[in-house]
C-alpha cells in the first residue's frame, strides 16, 4: 500500500513513529530527555507530510504515485521541498543535533537496539522516499534538483568531518552513517531525466562529495595507525597518543557547514516559492 499511494506511505510512516516511541518508552532512561524528544520530531515532520497530500490531492484529484508523472502544476515544486525535508527529518539526519550528540552505543545491549533500529531508518529512508517519488522529481524546475544535490553533498562532508574531529570516541560511527547517508542523497537525483547531469551540471557538488571521501579515507587511516599506536601503550595513556587532526590549518569548518546548510535551504524554499508565481 505505502508504494502505490502517498496515503499508504504516510502510514508507514506513522506505524515508524508509534515503533519507535514504544522503543524509546521501554527501551531509554526516563532522565534522557533528548531521546524522548524524537518521536516529537518525528510526528512533526509526519504532520508536515500530511499537508503535502492535501496539495497533492488539490493538485492531482488522487493520491496514487502512477499519476505523479503529470506533477503538481505550479505546487510541484513547494510539494518537492516539503517531501525532501520530510524526509531529512524521518531519516534522523538533522545535521549536528542528533546523530551528532547523542551516542546510540553507550549502553550495551538496552539501548542499542533502540539505535540500530534509527540508524537503519535514517540509511534506508531517503533512499526509499526518493524512488518513491521519482515521478515527481522528474518534473521539477531544473534549478530545484541541483540544490537538492548540494544539500545532500554538504551531508557527506559535514559527516566525513565531524567523523574525524571525533575520532577518539564512538560519536564518530554517528558522522560516518550520516555521511553514507548524506550520500545516498547525494546521488540519488544522478538518474532523473530531469536534464541534470551529476557529474557536469553540478560541479561544487561533485568536489564536497570528492572531499568527504577523501575525508572518510583520511578518518580509515587515522583510526589503523591509532590501533597499532594503542596495542604499543599502556592503556591510560590512550588519549593523550590520539592521532593529531587531519588538517594542518586552522578553518572554521563548523561555522562553513552551518552556513552552507541554511543557505541550501534557504535557496531551496526560494525556487520552490517562485514557482508559484
Amino acid at each position: 500500500m505505502s508504494a502505490k499511494s502517498m496515503t499508504g506511505l504516510f502510514m508507514f510512516w506513522q506505524f515508524q513513529y508509534l515503533a519507535t516511541y514504544f522503543l524509546v518508552d521501554s527501551c531509554e532512561s526516563l532522565h534522557d530527555q533528548r531521546m524522548r524528544f524524537v518521536p516529537y520530531v518525528q510526528q512533526a515532520a509526519l504532520t508536515l507530510f500530511l499537508a503535502s497530500n492535501i496539495i497533492a490531492y488539490k493538485g492531482t484529484g488522487s493520491l496514487a504515485m502512477q499519476n505523479f508523472s503529470v506533477g503538481f502544476g505550479q505546487a510541484s515544486e513547494l510539494t518537492a521541498v516539503i517531501i525532501f525535508m520530510t524526509l531529512i527529518i524521518m531519516g534522523l539526519l538533522i545535521p549536528e543535533y542528533y546523530l551528532l550528540r547523542h551516542n546510540f552505543f553507550e549502553n550495551i545491549p538496552i539501548s542499542s537496539l533502540t539505535g540500530m533500529y534509527l540508524v537503519i531508518v535514517s540509511i534506508i529512508m531517503p533512499y526509499g522516499v526518493l524512488l518513491k517519488f521519482q515521478p515527481l522529481f522528474q518534473n521539477l524546475h531544473r534549478g530545484l534538483i541541483p540544490l537538492f544535490v548540494l544539500y545532500g553533498s554538504i551531508l557527506v562532508f559535514a559527516g566525513a568531518y565531524y567523523a574525524l574531529i571525533y575520532k577518539q570516541n564512538k560519536y564518530s560511527l554517528n558522522t560516518t552513517i550520516m555521511c553514507i547517508a548524506g550520500l545516498g542523497v547525494a546521488t540519488s537525483f544522478k538518474d532523473y531525466q530531469s536534464n541534470v547531469d551529476f557529474l557536469y551540471s553540478n560541479p561544487l557538488s561533485l568536489l564536497i562529495v570528492i572531499s568527504g571521501i577523501v575525508l572518510i579515507a583520511a578518518f580509515i587511516i587515522e583510526w589503523v595507525s591509532y590501533l597499532f599506536v594503542q596495542a604499543k601503550l599502556p592503556q591510560e595513556a590512550d588519549e593523550k597518543y590520539l592521532p593529531s587532526t587531519f588538517f594542518p590549518f586552522r578553518v572554521n569548518f563548523k561555522l562553513i557547514i552551518r552556513l552552507g546548510w541554511i543557505t541550501t535551504a534557504a535557496l531551496i524554499l526560494g525556487v520552490a516559492l517562485s514557482c508559484l508565481r
